[in-house]
């Protein structure tokens, strides 16, 4: 059975153990796509008849995720699209081991992008796409009838949606609760602990030419301070001079760093001979008056720019500090709920027996065909190279269809 039937079948398996009849049109009907209509694609939002545009939320809900309607159960679809329960569950389609309902139908409607539930504003519309609703849900009973749903492939699939359903659902309940418990002293003590994150030093940025000797940047000095010297001499003197094969390329740019005293997780260092000397000056594009010796030699410094600190208050950061309180928290927390349930299926570890695992790894040509697909597309399901048919004898060809991806720059002067 070929990945893409799989894929179907799995979809159908797992909306049908959870008990929703509706199933999506995975194609536009022939009709539709003769109209130039585009298959539905997955959403979650409102239906036409019940549904508000971004103009009509209100300031509260505006920021509020859409529901998924199609995990909705009936109650709340008929709540929300201002029907009785009784007339949600009244019968569209039904045959023997499937019934599809106006519940199902709004669900597979409103699980729909806006610019799609548009379409189905008339009943011709709304007539297609219960047929193709009615087609998959015939499929998936003949697939059950050939025992389909046990297919290795299929159960493989489902296995994954199932778990992966699971830890979704975990991690959704995990982060509110940890959400909601977080305090205002959290926020202010975690702050007070990372205020690096938050807050930013007092930068310079330069650019140097790094020579041997102090005759040498002495020279260099004064070809600087003669009259009439281009603004470019400082870039064109470091590619030709500069003992520094990282940044002489660039105009001898060393990027922005803190001053000597300063130690942060977020900005660099230089050495401090050189981080001192560029903050003594003042003016952007001024040459340092004498040369700089380090461990390296001699420098001659020009100053590129200056950033005044930057210094915030908690009022000014708190949904991102309480963003990184959860992110932290829920790692701990995801973690120990991984172990706990780990615990109770009493899940016992053999890794030794890794060393009896061998896979089948690709083979360049495999992974070139991957990085390279054919005709500019994206790689299919498979890369693995199917052997062309045996040539037979045909009769003479008749026409058809042809067959056939430096360091930060420096800040501005302020």
């Amino acid at each position: 059975m070929g990945l893409g039937n799989a894929r179907v079948l799995v979809f159908m398996t797992i909306l049908a153990a959870g008990g929703i009849g509706c199933r999506k049109a995975q194609q536009p009907s022939p009709r539709a796509a003769a109209d130039g209509a585009i298959a539905p694609s997955p959403g979650a939002a409102p239906g036409p008849e019940q549904a508000k545009g971004p103009g009509t939320e209100s300031p509260a809900s505006a920021a509020e995720p859409e529901p998924d309607w199609s995990g909705l159960g009936d109650d709340d679809v008929a709540g929300r699209s201002g029907i009785t329960v009784d007339e949600c569950r009244m019968a569209l389609a039904e045959g023997d081991g499937f019934r599809i309902t106006v519940c199902d139908f709004i669900r597979e409607v409103n699980s729909l992008p806006p610019r799609f539930r548009a379409r189905f504003d008339s009943i011709e519309r709304r007539k297609e796409l219960l047929e193709d609703m009615i087609s998959l849900a015939v499929m998936e009973q003949e697939a059950r009838r050939l025992g389909l749903d046990q297919d290795p492939e299929t159960r493989f699939h489902v296995e994954r949606i199932l778990a992966e359903k699971m830890e979704a659902q975990l991690k959704n309940e995990l982060r509110l609760q940890i959400r909601q418990a977080i305090t205002p002293q959290d926020e202010e003590t975690y702050f007070a602990a990372h205020a690096d994150r938050y807050n930013r030093p007092e930068l310079a940025s330069a650019a140097h030419i790094l020579v041997a000797t102090e005759a040498e940047a002495q020279a260099i000095l004064a070809q600087l301070a003669a009259p009439g010297a281009e603004r470019s001499l400082f870039a064109t003197l470091a590619a030709e001079k500069s003992l520094d094969q990282a940044t002489k390329d660039r105009g001898g740019n060393l990027g922005s760093f803190t001053r000597p005293d300063v130690h942060s997780d977020r900005f660099r260092s230089v050495d401090p001979a050189i981080a001192t000397a560029a903050f003594e000056m003042k003016d952007i594009g001024q040459i340092y008056e004498r040369p700089v010796q380090t461990a390296e030699g001699f420098h001659v410094l020009k100053l590129m720019g200056r950033r005044p600190a930057d210094v915030r208050r908690l009022d000014q950061v708190r949904p991102t500090v309480r963003m990184a309180i959860e992110e932290e928290r829920f790692q701990e927390a995801w973690k120990a709920r991984l172990q706990e349930l780990q615990s109770q299926l009493g899940v016992e570890l053999h890794p030794e027996n890794l060393t009896d695992v061998r896979p089948v790894l690709p083979t360049p040509e495999e992974l070139e065909g991957a990085r390279h697909p054919p005709h500019g597309g994206m790689p299919g399901p498979s890369v693995i190279p199917v052997a062309p048919p045996a040539a037979a004898p045909a009769p003479a060809p008749a026409p058809g269809p042809n067959q056939p991806s430096p360091p930060p720059a420096a800040p501005a002067g302020e």
